[in-house]
């Protein structure tokens, strides 16, 4: 039963009673998205779980970097993979490669539910930057949106790798 929670509803997954849980987040999140995007842009989840997930081997501090840094990861990638495509097409743009009708609708609601959710937990220091990027993931039209949220989430990093951070 205890493997199967953890398979199924991982806790750093889930924050309690009236909130989404983290797939269906990323399912609103990666609406829209074509293929790999849509699985890169689904690692966002790195960020859901910051500050929620222990490793024995790492502080509680150290696991919340190493999630937020995984995020920034996929995020350089979709970039790295957008850049090469358009170099390679050059009459194509990022919302041909990137969203599957060219130019993905962006929900209000669905804007600020998605920040509500991602920071719910997170100790006020990071709480803004969280909503910030995760928006930006939400809304991404160009590289420079990818740049500008990696940005943002090395920000995050630093903050919680601050001597006086704490969770």
């Amino acid at each position: 039963m205890k493997d199967e929670v953890a398979v199924n509803h991982p806790k750093h997954y889930e924050k309690g009673d009236g909130h989404i849980e983290c797939i269906d987040l990323l399912a609103i999140i990666c609406k829209g998205y074509k293929d790999i995007y849509a699985n890169e842009v689904g690692q966002s989840k790195y960020l859901y779980r910051t500050g929620s997930k222990g490793e024995s081997d790492l502080s509680k501090k150290e696991k919340a970097a190493q999630d937020v840094k995984k995020c920034i990861w996929y995020l350089e990638d979709i970039g790295k993979r957008v850049a090469c495509i358009l170099k390679a097409n050059p009459d194509k743009d990022f919302e041909d490669i990137v969203y599957y009708n060219r130019r993905k609708y962006i929900d209000p609601f669905e804007v600020d539910l998605i920040k509500k959710e991602f920071t719910y937990d997170k100790p006020e220091a990071i709480k803004p930057l969280i909503a910030e990027a995760i928006e930006h993931i939400y809304c991404l039209q160009s590289v420079t949106d990818i740049r500008n949220t990696v940005s943002t989430l090395q920000k995050v990093v630093n903050i919680i790798s601050d001597e006086s951070f704490t969770f």
